[in-house]
Formats: structure tokens, sequence, C-alpha cells
């Protein structure tokens, strides 16, 4: 009885697993059968490219796992990129000529001390002394001429017809808190004379920096006036 039972279980497991689409093979897949008996085939031969796709299949196993990635080592660059560093151009200025210090805007009307001194060795302008007559007499810029402020009328009356009024004419007083020159400079302009400036430092500061005056009390110590 229990070989029965046996043999209707085996014939039973038998078709299941043939039935069953995850059956197991009775058969090695490599095995030919012939009709007397089973031996094992040839061996199956590669099929191309499962070499290849094994390798990506390793690198992409790589890529996912960084733990595993090799040293990375970058190729030396053939064409190196030349960095240059472009410096702002200085231009150095060059030293003021008399041209340029003597070139004084239009509607600048004054000189400084650096201005009258080139002017006067270049004999390229009259020097007027607005200061009182009297202290004109005693000292005065060298090559000067008065005409006070007190006394302006009479004295251009006298001096009208030798002045010319296309000249450059630079009229001082005593020193920068005097106003003198400045009448004296308004003057010549009402009687037409346009190209008029005041020398704003004035008399003080000629004098102090020891250019050439002169007067009835001038005293000259070794060609220096005092």
């Amino acid at each position: 009885m229990s070989v029965v039972i046996c043999f209707a279980a085996g014939v039973f497991g038998v078709f299941f697993n043939i039935l069953n689409p995850g059956r197991i093979s009775l058969v090695p897949e490599n095995a030919v059968i012939t009709p007397g008996k089973m031996r094992a085939g040839p061996a199956q031969k590669p099929v191309p490219g499962t070499a290849q796709k094994n390798k990506e299949k390793i690198k992409t196993a790589v890529v996912l796992n960084p733990k595993i990635l090799p040293p990375v080592v970058k190729p030396a660059l053939k064409n190196k990129t030349e960095v240059r560093v472009v410096l702002p151009l200085v231009i150095e200025k060059p030293a003021a000529t008399k041209e340029a210090v003597l070139a004084v805007k239009v509607d600048d009307r004054t000189v400084n001390l650096e201005q009258a001194k080139l002017l006067f060795d270049g004999k390229k302008a009259v020097f007027v002394d607005a200061r009182p007559e009297y202290t004109y007499i005693d000292k005065h810029i060298k090559g000067a001429i008065s005409l006070s402020a007190s006394r302006f009328n009479f004295q251009y009356e006298q001096k009208k017809e030798d002045l010319n009024k296309e000249e450059l004419y630079v009229v001082y007083c005593s020193s920068v808190t005097c106003h003198l020159s400045d009448f004296v400079a308004d003057y010549l302009r009402e009687n037409g004379f346009k190209n008029v400036k005041k020398f704003t430092a004035g008399w003080d500061s000629w004098v102090a920096a020891g250019f050439p005056v002169e007067g009835l009390k001038v005293k000259v110590n070794g060609g220096k006036n005092e």
C-alpha cells in the first residue's frame, strides 16, 4: 500500500512540476538527449559583447558606490592659459613751464607771486602801483607806474596817451588785505582796458622774496635792494 502511495505522489509531483512556470529543470541545460543515453554537450561559446557589458556593469557599480572610486589623476593641460595683469597707465605730468604759468584763464583777474615774477622777467606786463603817490616815490616794484586810487583821475589824464590798452596791466597795493588795487583795476576797465589783473599778494610779498625794487629810499647793498 505504501509503495502505491509513494508512486502516486511521485507521478503527481512530476505533473505539477511540468505545469508550474517556475518548475525545476530535470535535464541539464547543456545536456544533449539521445535515444539511448544522456551525455553532456559541448561548452557554449560566449556571446559577443558579453565581456564589454560585464565591464560596464562593474563601472556602474563603482559609480554607484563612491567609496570604492580609484584616485582621480588629472591630466596635464596641454595649453595653459596665460594670465596677464594689466596695470593702469601712469602718465607723469611734465614740469610747469613759463608759458604754462603765464597761461591765465580769461575770467581769472588775479595773479600770484610766481606769475607776477614771470611776467616781470618776460616784460609781458605793465605793473601799476595803486598805493598813495608818496609811498610809490619812496619804494615800488622796479619799472612800475603810479596810478593811486585817491588821485587816479588826475594821474590818468597825465599818462593816458602813453598807455596801450592792448597790453596786460598788473595792479598791486600793499598786501592781501589792501583793496586799493581793486579800485584802480576797476577804473582801468571802465576806461577801456580789458586785460587787467590784480597782484593779490602785493608789495609786501614782492619785497620779502627779494625781487627788484626801486625808489628814493631804496638802498643798494652789494647789488641787493634794501
